[in-house]
């Protein structure tokens, strides 16, 4: 899963028992929610119960770090769970006093995958789907049995526009609808621009 946003603490709501106990300076604290929550947003098929499609709403879960030798703030890295664990290896191992994991090796991820909680059962017609999801922190690809979609999750964080719903494929290219522009005209003409419509192709070919 995908981590939106580390939040660093530097004390916690343990902190007058770990206080009593004499073990503040020497514990550290990770909690995280097993995911973030997507209630039937894309279709009753699609966000059931919130643990069909990973949609970035799904999978955006978030943690929070407690430990006193970090200043309070929050981190925007792309984070991928299975990240965790060199986290805490780095806060357990490291001596210093002061930690900045901003300057640390852990959070160095470029692109990170998340799969539906029914990755592993079959297809069924009214409830489950396959679904897989890649993103760089800005683009987002969801791959399941309705195809690929693409969205922008800085712009639309609740995937509610997919881009490729603007393109057609033919020949394994990927051709805008200048049809469909036609007819929207305005606000969005100014959006979909060429270098828009250039980068959305470039981000599916590497997606895909």
């Amino acid at each position: 899963f995908l981590i939106n946003s580390i939040y660093l603490l530097h004390t916690c709501p343990y902190r007058n028992l770990l206080e009593k106990k004499k073990l503040l300076e020497n514990t550290t604290i990770i909690f995280y929610g097993d995911h973030g929550d997507d209630y039937w947003q894309h279709s009753f098929h699609g966000g059931l119960t919130h643990a069909i499609e990973p949609y970035a709403a799904l999978v955006h879960t978030p943690f929070w770090i407690c430990d006193s030798r970090l200043e309070n703030g929050e981190i925007n890295n792309l984070v991928s769970t299975v990240d965790i664990k060199n986290i805490i290896s780095y806060l357990l191992k490291t001596e210093e006093k002061d930690i900045d994991l901003q300057k640390s090796n852990v959070l160095k991820r470029k692109y990170a995958l998340s799969r539906s909680a029914y990755a592993a059962q079959p297809v069924r017609e009214d409830t489950f789907n396959k679904a897989y999801s890649y993103t760089d922190g800005k683009y987002f690809m969801l791959v399941s049995p309705k195809g690929l979609e693409l969205y922008d999750i800085e712009m639309d964080p609740g995937c509610q526009n997919n881009f490729l719903d603007f393109f057609v494929l033919q020949n394994d290219k990927l051709i805008f609808n200048n049809e469909i522009q036609k007819k929207l005209r305005f606000h969005s003409s100014g959006f979909m621009n060429e270098k828009e419509k250039r980068i959305i192709r470039q981000k599916f070919y590497f997606f895909r």
